[in-house]
């Protein structure tokens, strides 16, 4: 049996993604039809691949099936196991005092290392900033942002044993 979980997709991960859209696409147009003082050609086309590579780490949602969360990605699927499993919480704010050590901010996505004062590194698979989940485990922690945050964690627990909460 398995459960799935839409992702939540926030105001601020839209207007980040379209901008920077704009920008890059603008500046690759800028330097590919050679509008500017110094040939800079070449660098229209790793401005033109950024947006693309990022497309296929976006976040379509999650699901779980029986020890195994699944982040569906655009392409492919990211596993995690959950044997383990210490705690499952809502957070009211998951990047809250979160610092990016590696990944991406913002262009379709919130994806990769964080650091967090008091938890350490925690591996984000997210589309908002706001309320989410945060799964614990002895060795790292994860952070997801479903539209039903407490759905996610009531079948985290039905499916585990109930892992504690906090």
């Amino acid at each position: 049996m398995s459960s799935e979980f839409p992702v939540r997709v926030g105001r601020l991960i839209k207007w980040v993604s379209a901008l920077s859209c704009v920008l890059l696409f603008g500046m690759a147009a800028l330097f590919g039809f050679g509008l500017t003082q110094v040939d800079f050609r070449w660098l229209s086309y790793p401005l033109l691949a950024l947006p693309l590579v990022c497309l296929l780490f976006i976040v379509r949602g999650y699901r779980i099936d029986g020890s195994t969360l699944y982040v569906r990605r655009l392409l492919h699927e990211t596993t995690i196991d959950l044997r383990d499993l210490r705690s499952a919480e809502v957070l009211p704010r998951v990047f809250d005092r979160a610092l990016r050590i590696f990944g991406n901010g913002g262009l379709f996505s919130f994806s990769g290392w964080f650091w967090r004062r008091g938890q350490g590194l925690l591996a984000a698979y997210a589309m908002d900033v706001g309320a989410g989940v945060q799964l614990r485990w002895d060795d790292r922690c994860v952070v997801l942002t479903p539209v039903d945050p407490q759905g996610m964690v009531a079948s985290l627990q039905a499916h585990l044993g109930r892992p504690r909460s906090g």
